[in-house]
């Protein structure tokens, strides 16, 4: 009965962190300062929820970019480096974590230079962490917290 109990209240937690996210990410595309060229960077916005540090929840932003960016002589497309940063770059705590990111190299570029891309929405994840007993804020920057 303990277990089910546990289980049920992690199942509503992440049910709720997953809704948080969302909305977060949402209202931060809606005020960013930036023009879309290739759309990556927009594709590049993500969320997910790690139990114990295993990815357990995620999501995206409905996919729009056609072609490439060029990085380093590269290609990325926004949607690969969200996946490749959720699924393999970030490194959780034990416990629960939600990471929410725009996941492209020129991201942290960007804001820098004063154009909103992240900015809104590290606020508001700091503001959702205070509403949270026990829970803990950071920023990662260049794939370290």
């Amino acid at each position: 009965m303990a277990k089910k109990i546990r289980t049920d209240s992690i199942n509503k937690l992440i049910n709720f962190l997953s809704g948080e996210a969302k909305r977060i990410i949402d209202e931060e595309l809606r005020n960013v300062g930036y023009k879309n060229d290739t759309d990556n960077l927009h594709d590049s916005y993500g969320w997910g929820i790690y139990i114990n540090g295993k990815l357990t929840k995620s999501g995206y932003q409905t996919k729009y970019a056609l072609s490439p960016r060029i990085w380093d002589r590269e290609p990325i497309y926004g949607r690969d480096a969200i996946t490749e940063f959720l699924e393999q770059k970030y490194k959780p705590h034990e416990g629960i974590d939600l990471v929410i990111a725009a996941a492209m190299p020129y991201g942290q570029i960007l804001q820098e230079r004063k154009y909103e891309v992240i900015a809104i929405a590290q606020n508001q994840l700091k503001t959702l962490s205070n509403r949270i007993k026990g829970s803990t804020f950071g920023i990662i920057k260049n794939g370290s917290y």
